[in-house]
């Protein structure tokens, strides 16, 4: 359970990328660290205290294309609970990073990888950028939606569906995530104020939000027993004409 998103400043030109890594258990991250992929070096947030485990929770490689995950809570016949094939999402994104030189092969890898993989759980939401664009995909078996920053001066998830809205279960039906609708919301809300002039530094407010206070209903979360907290933020600008160097 994680916040997502993308903002583009049309004065610099840069592209700024967030997560805020959510669970409900304590968990020891190893931290960012640099690996090799078929084609690309990327930067990989860890889903496990394991450095050599498959799957990463974001990253970005060093073509400059960058991938953030989010439950999606979303299935239609949902009844509570399991988050099937999580590792699965995770491993797509791994091979995405390690593969894709820029937002349009990622989307091509991301869509047939889930098909091929017939991902189950509770659905998924992946953002997948690059410096010139960014790409919300909403998924549920053999659904789709799928959202381009294109000329927006910003792109945002939480855990809930935007586009397939019919398949999002009430809120009384998962009592743990009703701060979706919540952070989505105080998320536009920062990012409003600016508009396409967003900096770093807005960002950084952003994903250290306490806008329901210390708790588990806002961005940067402080869940108690059984709730979501938040581990770790994951930032990344990226310049039009920049180059990245991933190196040890």
């Amino acid at each position: 359970m994680c916040t997502i998103g993308a903002v583009k400043n049309s004065r610099t030109g840069s592209s700024i990328f967030f997560k805020n890594v959510d669970q409900t258990f304590a968990n020891t991250y190893p931290g960012a660290f640099i690996t090799d992929g078929s084609k690309y070096k990327f930067l990989k947030i860890s889903s496990n205290a394991d450095p050599s485990q498959t799957g990463v929770l974001a990253g970005v490689n060093e073509a400059g294309v960058v991938v953030l995950g989010a439950d999606g809570n979303c299935m239609p016949d949902y009844s509570g609970g399991n988050y099937g094939s999580l590792n699965e999402s995770l491993v797509v994104y791994e091979k995405v990073l390690g593969e894709c030189g820029d937002v349009w092969q990622a989307l091509d890898v991301v869509m047939k990888e889930y098909q091929r993989r017939r991902m189950g759980g509770n659905g998924d939401i992946v953002m997948i950028g690059d410096r010139t664009n960014a790409i919300a995909l909403e998924y549920s078996p053999d659904r789709w939606g799928v959202e381009f920053m294109s000329d927006k001066p910003y792109l945002v998830r939480s855990n809930f569906f935007v586009l397939l809205e019919r398949l999002r279960p009430a809120p009384e039906e998962c009592t743990l995530h009703t701060s979706s609708a919540i952070r989505y919301a105080d998320a536009l809300r920062h990012l409003s104020i600016k508009g396409s002039q967003n900096t770093l530094d807005d960002v950084f407010k952003l994903v250290k939000s306490h806008y329901q206070d210390k708790t588990a209903m806002s961005i940067c979360r402080h869940g108690g027993s059984g709730e979501y907290f938040t581990h770790a933020s994951f930032v990344v600008e990226l310049h039009e004409l920049s180059v990245i160097q991933i190196s040890d």
